[in-house]
């Protein structure tokens, strides 16, 4: 009897150190992983300012790193911050290449990605495509073309920035990619009044700014369908009294800046009726208050 009390001892002991090193081997592994996702994370932002971008993190309303998950709080990394922020959009950047970008694949929380980089094409996109954070995206000068804008199809984009010369009506024509876009920037371009005709897929829009592009009056007659729009810069841009009336008939509409294109103080009258407490520029009354 005795004997057999040590034999089931003993299986319960084998048992018990199975379990133990399965637990353990489980846990090390978890660990190995992690280490590994915080070392190529810091190789990645490492590399960003190699390439002569800015990277920021983000965590609550703070910037700055979080802390790990709950079974390793000891670690304090950005890696763990609620958003990421990758900048390229300086002069050190002009030599900045399509396969550079490969880096972002590996930034999990990115939600702001600007770039300013002649060099830059379609291909670059590849690598956030399918992001499920990115939210606000700007291209300065770049190559890309509705190809490209149209590879983020599926990205809840927020906020749009499209500058330069490169920047056409065919470029516009991917803004159905972005339904829920609510911001967008058009500056320096090639984009003329046929263009906006492509706004209408973005009905969402409540900030809209198109300066210093071959846009007229007859472009104007588009904006009137974004009921939606609250903040409205059209400065640099060839439109007269005739083009900014019909704009008085968005209701929601709280800014308007005409500076340095034709409309004189009597175009801006339209807006008085109907409009009140809004802040209006123009070329000849840098800011009038209805």
């Amino acid at each position: 009897m005795p004997f057999l009390v040590k034999k089931s001892c003993f299986r319960f002991s084998i048992r018990a150190l199975l379990a133990a090193t399965t637990i353990l081997s489980a846990l090390l592994g978890l660990v190995g992983n992690e280490a590994h996702r915080l070392r190529l994370h810091r190789q990645v932002v490492r590399k960003v300012h190699d390439l002569g971008g800015r990277y920021l993190s983000v965590t609550g309303d703070e910037y700055g790193a979080s802390w790990g998950p709950f079974w390793c709080p000891v670690i304090h990394d950005s890696l763990y911050a609620d958003s990421e922020f990758v900048w390229f959009n300086s002069s050190a950047n002009a030599g900045l290449r399509d396969e550079d970008l490969a880096i972002l694949k590996h930034l999990p929380r990115l939600k702001d990605l600007q770039i300013a980089a002649p060099l830059v094409t379609d291909e670059a996109l590849v690598h956030v495509e399918g992001s499920k954070s990115l939210r606000e995206l700007t291209l300065y000068e770049t190559q890309v073309t509705s190809r490209g804008l149209r590879r983020l199809a599926g990205i809840p984009l927020e906020k749009l920035v499209l500058a330069g010369p490169a920047i056409t009506d065919e470029t516009l024509e991917a803004l159905e990619t972005f339904p829920t876009l609510r911001r967008l920037m058009i500056s320096e371009s090639s984009v003329t009044d046929v263009g906006l005709t492509y706004l209408e897929h973005v009905p969402n829009l409540e900030k809209l700014f198109l300066s210093d592009s071959p846009i007229g009056d007859s472009g104007t007659t588009h904006l009137t369908k974004l009921t939606r729009l609250q903040e409205l810069d059209l400065m640099g841009l060839a439109i007269t009294d005739d083009g900014i009336r019909p704009l008085a008939a968005l209701g929601r509409l709280r800014f308007l800046n005409v500076a340095q294109t034709p409309v004189t103080e009597a175009g801006l009258l339209a807006f008085r009726i109907p409009l009140r407490s809004n802040t209006f520029t123009s070329a000849h009354s840098p800011r009038l208050t209805l």
